[in-house]
Protein backbone atom coordinates (compact mmCIF):
# COMPACT_ATOMS: atom_id res chain seq x y z
CA UNK A 1 0.00 0.00 0.00
CA UNK A 2 2.40 2.73 1.17
CA UNK A 3 5.44 2.02 -1.49
CA UNK A 4 2.42 2.36 -4.38
CA UNK A 5 0.65 5.68 -2.87
CA UNK A 6 4.03 7.15 -3.83
CA UNK A 7 3.60 6.19 -7.31
CA UNK A 8 1.68 8.85 -9.29
CA UNK A 9 1.16 11.24 -5.99
CA UNK A 10 4.55 12.38 -6.28
CA UNK A 11 4.55 13.19 -9.95
CA UNK A 12 1.05 15.31 -9.32
CA UNK A 13 3.19 17.27 -6.49
CA UNK A 14 6.56 18.22 -8.71
CA UNK A 15 4.61 18.58 -11.79
CA UNK A 16 5.87 15.18 -13.35
CA UNK A 17 3.02 14.06 -14.15
CA UNK A 18 2.72 16.77 -17.33
CA UNK A 19 6.06 15.29 -18.35
CA UNK A 20 4.74 11.50 -18.80
CA UNK A 21 1.69 12.69 -20.31
CA UNK A 22 3.24 14.68 -23.39
CA UNK A 23 5.54 10.86 -23.96
CA UNK A 24 2.42 8.49 -23.55
CA UNK A 25 -1.06 8.86 -23.78
CA UNK A 26 -2.27 5.57 -22.53
CA UNK A 27 -3.03 5.21 -18.48
CA UNK A 28 -2.31 0.85 -19.33
CA UNK A 29 1.45 2.12 -19.68
CA UNK A 30 1.92 4.20 -17.36
CA UNK A 31 0.18 1.79 -14.91
CA UNK A 32 2.41 -0.93 -16.16
CA UNK A 33 5.85 1.50 -16.51
CA UNK A 34 5.06 2.25 -12.37
CA UNK A 35 4.18 -1.10 -11.16
CA UNK A 36 6.73 -2.56 -13.30
CA UNK A 37 9.92 -2.18 -10.19
CA UNK A 38 7.72 -3.55 -7.64
CA UNK A 39 6.58 -6.20 -9.92
CA UNK A 40 10.24 -7.49 -10.35
CA UNK A 41 11.12 -6.71 -6.45
CA UNK A 42 8.04 -8.23 -4.95
CA UNK A 43 8.41 -12.45 -6.08
CA UNK A 44 12.02 -11.87 -4.32
CA UNK A 45 10.30 -10.61 -0.97
CA UNK A 46 7.78 -13.63 -1.11
CA UNK A 47 10.84 -16.06 -1.50
CA UNK A 48 12.52 -14.23 1.31
CA UNK A 49 9.37 -14.77 3.98
CA UNK A 50 8.45 -18.01 2.62
CA UNK A 51 12.14 -18.86 3.19
CA UNK A 52 11.25 -18.25 6.70
CA UNK A 53 9.01 -21.42 7.02
CA UNK A 54 11.69 -23.03 5.74
CA UNK A 55 14.34 -21.44 8.33
CA UNK A 56 12.04 -21.77 11.46
CA UNK A 57 10.72 -25.08 10.52
CA UNK A 58 7.23 -23.94 10.30
CA UNK A 59 5.09 -27.10 9.55
CA UNK A 60 2.96 -25.06 7.07
CA UNK A 61 2.62 -26.79 3.44
CA UNK A 62 2.60 -23.42 1.30
CA UNK A 63 4.92 -24.35 -1.20
CA UNK A 64 1.96 -25.51 -3.85
CA UNK A 65 0.25 -23.99 -6.63
CA UNK A 66 -2.94 -22.74 -4.71
CA UNK A 67 -0.61 -20.29 -2.39
CA UNK A 68 0.64 -19.14 -5.33
CA UNK A 69 -2.41 -18.33 -6.38
CA UNK A 70 -3.66 -16.51 -3.49
CA UNK A 71 -0.14 -14.64 -3.14
CA UNK A 72 -0.33 -12.77 -6.78
CA UNK A 73 -4.21 -12.37 -5.92
CA UNK A 74 -3.21 -10.50 -2.77
CA UNK A 75 -0.06 -8.80 -4.30
CA UNK A 76 -2.03 -7.58 -7.21
CA UNK A 77 -4.93 -6.21 -4.82
CA UNK A 78 -2.88 -4.36 -2.73
CA UNK A 79 -0.89 -2.92 -5.47
CA UNK A 80 -3.70 -1.51 -7.22
CA UNK A 81 -5.49 0.07 -4.33
CA UNK A 82 -2.12 1.57 -3.33
CA UNK A 83 -1.68 2.71 -7.27
CA UNK A 84 -5.62 3.54 -7.18
CA UNK A 85 -5.24 6.01 -3.84
CA UNK A 86 -1.76 7.41 -5.52
CA UNK A 87 -3.93 8.57 -8.88
CA UNK A 88 -6.85 9.83 -6.35
CA UNK A 89 -4.82 11.86 -3.84
CA UNK A 90 -2.56 14.22 -5.65
CA UNK A 91 -0.50 14.50 -2.43
CA UNK A 92 2.13 12.14 -1.04
CA UNK A 93 1.42 12.89 2.25
CA UNK A 94 -2.50 12.58 2.44
CA UNK A 95 -2.26 9.40 0.34
CA UNK A 96 0.23 7.72 2.88
CA UNK A 97 -1.88 8.93 5.88
CA UNK A 98 -5.02 7.65 4.17
CA UNK A 99 -3.98 4.37 3.51
CA UNK A 100 -2.24 4.21 7.30
CA UNK A 101 -5.86 4.93 8.52
CA UNK A 102 -7.34 2.27 6.11
CA UNK A 103 -4.24 -0.58 6.44
CA UNK A 104 -3.51 -0.21 10.70
CA UNK A 105 -7.03 -1.69 11.53
CA UNK A 106 -7.18 -4.36 8.73
CA UNK A 107 -5.29 -6.16 10.68
CA UNK A 108 -7.34 -6.56 13.12
CA UNK A 109 -10.46 -6.70 11.30
CA UNK A 110 -8.42 -9.54 8.89
CA UNK A 111 -8.11 -11.93 11.61
CA UNK A 112 -4.90 -11.35 12.39
CA UNK A 113 -4.74 -10.26 15.18
CA UNK A 114 -8.09 -10.82 16.20
CA UNK A 115 -11.01 -14.04 15.06
CA UNK A 116 -13.70 -12.71 13.47
CA UNK A 117 -15.86 -15.10 14.63
CA UNK A 118 -16.12 -12.88 17.63
CA UNK A 119 -16.79 -9.84 15.86
CA UNK A 120 -19.36 -8.34 15.06
CA UNK A 121 -21.12 -9.33 11.68
CA UNK A 122 -21.33 -5.37 10.24
CA UNK A 123 -17.51 -4.90 10.92
CA UNK A 124 -16.88 -9.02 9.33
CA UNK A 125 -18.51 -7.65 6.71
CA UNK A 126 -16.84 -4.40 6.01
CA UNK A 127 -13.69 -6.81 6.73
CA UNK A 128 -14.40 -9.31 3.46
CA UNK A 129 -13.69 -6.05 1.29
CA UNK A 130 -9.83 -6.33 2.76
CA UNK A 131 -7.52 -7.93 0.83
CA UNK A 132 -5.61 -9.24 3.97
CA UNK A 133 -8.51 -10.91 5.19
CA UNK A 134 -9.10 -12.90 2.09
CA UNK A 135 -5.47 -14.25 2.40
CA UNK A 136 -5.63 -15.24 5.61
CA UNK A 137 -8.78 -17.19 5.43
CA UNK A 138 -7.34 -18.77 2.08
CA UNK A 139 -3.56 -19.27 3.85
CA UNK A 140 -5.46 -21.16 6.53
CA UNK A 141 -7.10 -23.36 4.60
CA UNK A 142 -4.18 -24.35 1.98
CA UNK A 143 -1.20 -24.36 5.21
CA UNK A 144 -3.12 -26.35 8.02
CA UNK A 145 -5.98 -27.73 6.78
CA UNK A 146 -4.54 -28.97 3.10
CA UNK A 147 -6.83 -27.27 1.05
CA UNK A 148 -6.68 -27.01 -2.80
CA UNK A 149 -7.95 -24.32 -5.14
CA UNK A 150 -11.98 -25.62 -4.62
CA UNK A 151 -11.45 -24.97 -1.20
CA UNK A 152 -10.47 -21.15 -1.31
CA UNK A 153 -12.82 -20.66 -4.74
CA UNK A 154 -14.80 -17.84 -2.65
CA UNK A 155 -11.23 -15.95 -1.27
CA UNK A 156 -9.83 -16.23 -5.19
CA UNK A 157 -13.45 -14.99 -6.15
CA UNK A 158 -13.25 -11.88 -3.98
CA UNK A 159 -9.42 -11.37 -4.18
CA UNK A 160 -9.78 -11.39 -8.40
CA UNK A 161 -13.06 -9.06 -7.96
CA UNK A 162 -11.21 -6.48 -5.59
CA UNK A 163 -8.20 -6.61 -7.66
CA UNK A 164 -10.43 -6.21 -11.11
CA UNK A 165 -12.31 -3.30 -9.29
CA UNK A 166 -9.47 -1.20 -8.41
CA UNK A 167 -7.37 -2.07 -11.51
CA UNK A 168 -10.76 -0.31 -13.45
CA UNK A 169 -10.89 2.15 -11.42
CA UNK A 170 -7.08 3.25 -11.50
CA UNK A 171 -7.23 3.04 -15.14
CA UNK A 172 -10.38 5.19 -15.42
CA UNK A 173 -9.47 7.60 -13.06
CA UNK A 174 -5.99 7.87 -14.41
CA UNK A 175 -6.83 8.26 -18.06
CA UNK A 176 -9.31 11.30 -16.94
CA UNK A 177 -6.52 13.05 -15.31
CA UNK A 178 -4.36 12.39 -18.12
CA UNK A 179 -7.39 13.75 -20.52
CA UNK A 180 -7.46 16.64 -18.48
CA UNK A 181 -3.72 17.43 -18.39
CA UNK A 182 -3.61 16.91 -22.69
CA UNK A 183 -6.30 19.75 -22.76
CA UNK A 184 -4.78 22.05 -19.95
CA UNK A 185 -1.69 21.42 -22.12
CA UNK A 186 -3.12 22.75 -25.38
CA UNK A 187 -4.54 25.80 -23.71
CA UNK A 188 -1.01 27.12 -22.53
CA UNK A 189 -0.09 26.28 -26.15
CA UNK A 190 -2.68 28.03 -27.61
CA UNK A 191 -2.22 30.78 -24.88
Amino acid sequence: FLALALAFSRDFEDGYFANLVKDHKSSFYLILLKATPFLIMLPFIWLIISSFFVYFRITADIFNFPMLVLTVLLTLASMFIGMLFSIAIPSQLKATELLMVISTPAFILSGFTWPTAAMPHAITSVAQFIPVTQFLSGFRRIAFYGGDLDSISSEITMLSLITGVAFVAMVLLLQFKMNREVKKQKVTIEA
